[in-house]
């Protein structure tokens, strides 16, 4: 289990998330229904999904977690560009929230290749080992 409050994906996230809440309590009552909505959970899924997947005993339940951030993270991407083009949010304000979701992709997606890369190695040792094991007992066994 990792500390997730360690990992830089987490951090900016978390950023990201406090930033958008306090433009999104900005807009009209009627567009923080519908699309601020939207936001908000989006962007809280982020760092919540990358701390949720660090509390699991598997590589393979954190990886998916790292995915859903991903996910989540490619819609907040798509909800800040219908913003911006429904005139909601400063084009600039947009494309500075822009820039920073797809350094953060990138670094979701380099932790997910290097948990994925932990794994496939865990997973190829655990096969040298059965293999060495049966080999033993094949040749331990009379003819």
């Amino acid at each position: 289990m990792q500390n997730y409050r360690k990992l830089n994906v987490w951090l900016n996230s978390m950023d990201i998330a406090i930033e958008l809440y306090k433009i999104v309590d900005e807009f009209q009552v009627k567009d923080q229904i519908a699309i601020g909505t939207q936001i908000k959970k989006s962007a809280v899924s982020i760092p919540s999904n990358i701390a949720e997947g660090t509390s699991r005993r598997s590589s393979r339940d954190f990886s998916r977690f790292l995915e859903i951030a991903q996910g989540s993270a490619f819609e907040l991407e798509t909800q800040l560009e219908i913003a911006k083009r429904c005139d909601l949010i400063d084009a600039e304000i947009a494309e500075k929230y822009l820039f920073q979701l797809a350094g953060l992709k990138a670094g979701i997606y380099k932790l997910n290749e290097s948990v994925l890369r932990k794994m496939n190695s865990l997973g190829v040792l655990t096969i040298c080992v059965m293999t060495a094991a049966l080999i033993t007992i094949l040749l331990k066994s009379p003819a």
